[in-house]
Parts: structure tokens; C-alpha cells; sequence
């Protein structure tokens, strides 16, 4: 998730830049001279180091000494990493108390055999005095030849002989004159944050959507969605908010962002699109791939580079219930329920009681519905208000050192760490919620506290899902608008559904919120089974500790997959479009 180590305030009791600066000669020393064992010395016993395609074209999280020796002495000579210096972003800091237990934080940039990168070092004082490093970060920020078109680098703008602007924009997303480079499957957030990458390094890149707007995608999910997340995480790259935009971004605003995003960044998306077919041949290593435009015509586009970006979450899973097909009212998943107003004195059970169970069940009960949540399992719930912030931390807050900044802590934080600070991350939040974690259960709803779990980080790395972040659905539950129902659905009935124990309930609507198939079976149904046998899983944590499938090689060539939420996006989105740069240059061999 996006837990960043900062919940503290940084000291001053500690000389943080001579420390972080006598750290960072040694590795400088050690690193440039390509001497392993200096490198790992300066390493503590039990630590981490987490490249993000700097020494090898992957991600990838190396753990003690052990694991960190064997990847350098097989990656650190060809990356040549030079001229390791001080960041001048941000300065170092210890951040802990008093006691010196905490950590000293070093940003640092540096440049490698195929461009620039930055790193985040964070060190721990050990027994005899000696400061180490806990963990190592190193990202590569730019290859050289394809830097970003940003800020001092930003493009002058084009003066056309006997063309307009408009005319131009309308040739290049039309693709008259050539084909993309890179073909994206999918407008939602990571699918628009690729291309804008794409597109600031010089790269054709097509976005196919198969609704008819851009932010479709959000528009069209229930009346009633706003985004968990505050605006200082769920923000896009090179394109920050208004100053005047809301902490919690209602859906059909998010639309209406992605439509003035895919604009301002100029990216070619072809809307109300839908991909009839895609082929990858072997001997031309180019995917073709069936288009089928809005105004019914054909067209065939070829590309070394296909991106999945239809959703980690996008295919409902619905449990195989016997019965279903006899209950005489509706049964719906949450991805299709889009307001409980037709709902007004009905009798609904959601079935479910995770973020989306959660929203569309305050939204049944608001429209004045008689609303149930049936609760299969003991739930994780921390609040918006006050818990969240403890998974989050004060990076992505107004005071905290800003998106840049906050994006490389988070990165610099391999997910194993995240884990297994989780526990104490989740005792936190239920300290902080601890009044309304009582109230639901003196209602009969079941707390998972988060010791075993991990909470909403453990969850969250491991399956995406199954908590709740509460936006109000909550206090329903305690005073009664919502009620409970424990058990396990056994069947539906005519008029509604029975529990395993044999308890029946009677209702006219079921809205199952029970999750999503992972993305490797949305693979296989859109791009078929000769790719889908071929890549890895998606999401979970693979035996490093990183994200399988996503942003990374995924065992079938020129085939690539993105998602999760905007933050994932805007941060990994970066070292998903250089592996694919990388390759369509020949920088990677």
C-alpha cells in the first residue's frame, strides 16, 4: 500500500547531514570502484535494497546481505553507477525519538550506464555506535536520449505551414501516417498515466477505450462513489489539482479529470472502441490488433508493445450459488449498481462488507431501502477520518514535503517492511477508531483487529481488497439503518436466501460484493490462452516481496499489464514505460 515510515517528526538532536553525508561517500567509494564487499559492508545485518530498474531491467527487492551481494555481483559492474551525490530535493533527516532508535533518511541522485536516477537510503545506528543501512532504494528516473519533455526541458511549441494545430493532433491520434509503438488497452488511470509517459518521452503511443468519454470508467460506476484516498495521494503525474479541488474527489468529477488530462497531455485515445481481436507473432515480434471504431469502421494497428490497463479489479467474481437462478427478485455485483432510489422501500442484502459492500449499502439505505450486510468473515474497518492517516503517515498531507518527495518514501519502503510493520500500523488506527470499533460490535459486527491480517496494508498487498475504509456506512450499522447478518450463504430461494445453519431471510434485491477474478483470467479473455499460459499471476506478493505481474516482465515478450490506484500509477507507471523505452531503443540488450 502506500505506508511511508514517516510517522514521526524529525529530531534535532541528531546531525543527520553529517551522518547521512559520511554514509553516503563510503557507498559512493564503495559503489563506483565496483567493490562488492564494501558496498554490502556498509549494509546492517538484516536489510533490504530495492531497485527499480537500475540494476537490472526488472523490480526487484534483495534481501541481507546474502541476497544483496549475489544480485550486485551480478548487476552492479554493467549499471556503472556514478557520480552518487546528496539530492538537493530534499535534506536529510532523522526521523525516530530522541534515543537515536529511529533512522536517518538520505535522498541521493546519481547517474548509471543508461541515464539518471535517484535513491533513498535510510540508516539505523547499531550496537556500537555505527550508522548502517537499513534499506536502499535506487530508481531510475530518465534514459538518456528520451527525457521527459517537462519543466526546462518542455517543448517549444509547433508553428505548421498550412496546417493547424488541430489538424496535426487530429492526424497523429488518428495514426494516418504511422503506427504506435505502443498499444494500451484501456483509459482509466493507469492506462492514461502510461501514455502520458509514453508521450513526454517521444513515444506513439494509442489508448483504446471502449466507452464513449474518457473517465467513462469512473462515471459509470454508483451514483454515490467518492475516492477514499485524499487528493494528495490520488493525484495524476506532471498534472496536480487546482487548488480549490476537493480532499475527496466525487466519481463523475474524476471523469470529467481524466477527459482534461488525456487533453492537456495531448494522448491518443480512441473512445468508444472496442478490440475485436489481438495475435502476436514471433517471427515479427508485433502484436496486431483489431479495432473497432465508433463509427463501426475496422481498423488494424500493429505494435511491438501492448499494455493491459483495463483494471486489477475489473471482472466480477459471483460465487456459483445454488438457487440463484430461481430467486424471483434481482441479483446484481456491485459493478453494475448504480443507485438505490429505484430501491426505496425494498428489502436489499449486500453480501459482503468491504469498501464497495460498504458504499453501496449506505447508498441503498440513503434511498430508503430496508437494508442488510451479510458478514461472512470478521472485517478490518478503519475509519477516513481519523485512522487512515496512520497507514498513510504525514507524507501525503499539505505540510508533508510534497508528492515527489512522498512518492520516492513510498517506494523506498519494500513491501515485506510494510508488512511486517502492519501490525503495529493497525493497532494504531484501532486506537484511533477504538470507540466505533466497540460500537459495531456491541451490534453483533465482527472486528478483525489487524494482528493477523495486517490490516488494510496486509490485505492490500496480498489480495487487494477485503477491508473498509469508513465513509459513513458505519454509524448506519451501530444505530440500525444497516443491519448485520453473520453466516454463510447456503442458497437462494424463491424469495430470498438461506444461511448454511439454516436461517432464511426473505428479500428483493442481492447485490453481491464479493470481489473481482485476478487479472491473469481478464488476460486470458482478452488477449486468449497462447498469452494468458505464459505470464505470471497478478497482484500478490511474489518470494522477494514484490508485486507479481505488474509494471515488470511478465513472461510473455512485448506484453506488459498496469493498474491498482492512482498512486500506483503515477509511481510505477515511470519504470513500466522505461523497461518498454529501454527495449524499443535496443538500451536493453
Amino acid at each position: 500500500m502506500t505506508q511511508t515510515e514517516e510517522t514521526f517528526s524529525p529530531s534535532t538532536s541528531i546531525d543527520a547531514e553529517s551522518i547521512a553525508s559520511a554514509w553516503l561517500y563510503s557507498f559512493a567509494q564503495a559503489v563506483e570502484s565496483g567493490n562488492v564487499a564494501d558496498v554490502v559492508g556498509l549494509f546492517a545485518e538484516s536489510s533490504w535494497w530495492r531497485d527499480a530498474v537500475v540494476l537490472s531491467w526488472n523490480l526487484r527487492t534483495l534481501k541481507d546481505h546474502e541476497g544483496i551481494q549475489a544480485y550486485l555481483a551480478e548487476h552492479l559492474e554493467g549499471a556503472a553507477l556514478r557520480e552518487i551525490e546528496l539530492w538537493d530535493g530534499a535534506k536529510p533527516a532523522y526521523n525516530g525519538p530522541d534515543d537515536g532508535s529511529g533512522y536517518v533518511e538520505v535522498f541521493f541522485r546519481f547517474r548509471t550506464a543508461f541515464g539518471w536516477g535517484l535513491g533513498d537510503a535510510r540508516l539505523k545506528r547499531g550496537e556500537e555506535g555505527e550508522w548502517a543501512a537499513w534499506t536502499v532504494m535506487t530508481s531510475l528516473q530518465e534514459l538518456d536520449g528520451f527525457e521527459l519533455a517537462v519543466g526546462a526541458n518542455r517543448r517549444e511549441g509547433e508553428r505548421i505551414p498550412k496546417q493547424s494545430w488541430s489538424e496535426l493532433r487530429r492526424r497523429v491520434q488518428e495514426f494516418e501516417d504511422e503506427d504506435p509503438q505502443v498499444i494500451i488497452l484501456g483509459g482509466g488511470q493507469g492506462g492514461l498515466t502510461a501514455a502520458a509517459y509514453l508521450e513526454l518521452m517521444g513515444v506513439r503511443a494509442l489508448v483504446i477505450e471502449r466507452n464513449d468519454r474518457v473517465g467513462d470508467v469512473w462515471r459509470k460506476r454508483y451514483d454515490s462513489l467518492v475516492l477514499h484516498d485524499p487528493i494528495w495521494l490520488d493525484q495524476m503525474a506532471f498534472m496536480p489539482y487546482p487548488e480549490a479541488w476537493p480532499v475527496y474527489t466525487p466519481k463523475d468529477k474524476v471523469g470529467d479529470w481524466f477527459d482534461m488530462y488525456a487533453q492537456a497531455m495531448d494522448l491518443n485515445v480512441w473512445t468508444g472502441s472496442e478490440m475485436t481481436g489481438c495475435t502476436y507473432s514471433e517471427d515479427t515480434r508485433e502484436w496486431t490488433v483489431e479495432v473497432r471504431r465508433s463509427n463501426g469502421e475496422t481498423r488494424t494497428v500493429r505494435a511491438p508493445h501492448f499494455i493491459l490497463a483495463t483494471g486489477v479489479f475489473t471482472d466480477p467474481h459471483i460465487p456459483d450459488i445454488e438457487g440463484m437462478h430461481d430467486f424471483e427478485g434481482v441479483v446484481r455485483h456491485t459493478t453494475t449498481h448504480g443507485s438505490g432510489k429505484p430501491w426505496a422501500g425494498k428489502r436489499a442484502l449486500v453480501v459482503g462488507t468491504g469498501n464497495s459492500g460498504n458504499d453501496v449499502a449506505k447508498d441503498l439505505a440513503d434511498h430508503g431501502a430496508k437494508v442488510d450486510m451479510l458478514q461472512r468473515t470478521p472485517t478490518y474497518v478503519i475509519t477516513q477520518k481519523d485512522g487512515l492517516s496512520a497507514v498513510h503517515g504525514t507524507a501525503y498531507l499539505p505540510s508533508g514535503p510534497g508528492v515527489q518527495v512522498a512518492d520516492l518514501m513510498n517506494l523506498a519502503t519494500p513491501y515485506p517492511v510494510s508488512i511486517q510493520n502492519a501490525p503495529a500500523i493497525a493497532k494504531i488506527a484501532g486506537e484511533r477508531d477504538q470507540k466505533l470499533l466497540k460500537d459495531l460490535e456491541a451490534v453483533g459486527y465482527r472486528i478483525d483487529d489487524g494482528q493477523e491480517s495486517g490490516g488494510m496494508i496486509g490485505l492490500g498487498l496480498r489480495s487487494g481488497g477485503g477491508f473498509c475504509i469508513d465513509v459513513g456506512s458505519c454509524d448506519y450499522i451501530v444505530d440500525g439503518r444497516i443491519g448485520v447478518v453473520s453466516g454463510e450463504l447456503a442458497r437462494f430461494t424463491k424469495t430470498g436466501i438461506e444461511l448454511t445453519d439454516g436461517r432464511s431471510y426473505d428479500y428483493d434485491l442481492v447485490v453481491m460484493a464479493t470481489g473481482f477474478k485476478n487479472m491473469r483470467e481478464s488476460a486470458r479473455r482478452i488477449v486468449g490462452d497462447s498469452v494468458a499460459d505464459h505470464i505470471t499471476p497478478i497482484w500478490g506478493l511474489d518470494e522477494e516481496g514484490e508485486l507479481q505481474g505488474l509494471w515488470r516482465p511478465t513472461g510473455h515478450p512485448g506484453f506488459w499489464v498496469t493498474g491498482g490506484s492512482f498512486s500506483y500509477a503515477r509511481i510505477y507507471s515511470r519504470f513500466l514505460t522505461i523497461q518498454i523505452v529501454a527495449e524499443l531503443s535496443g538500451k536493453k540488450k
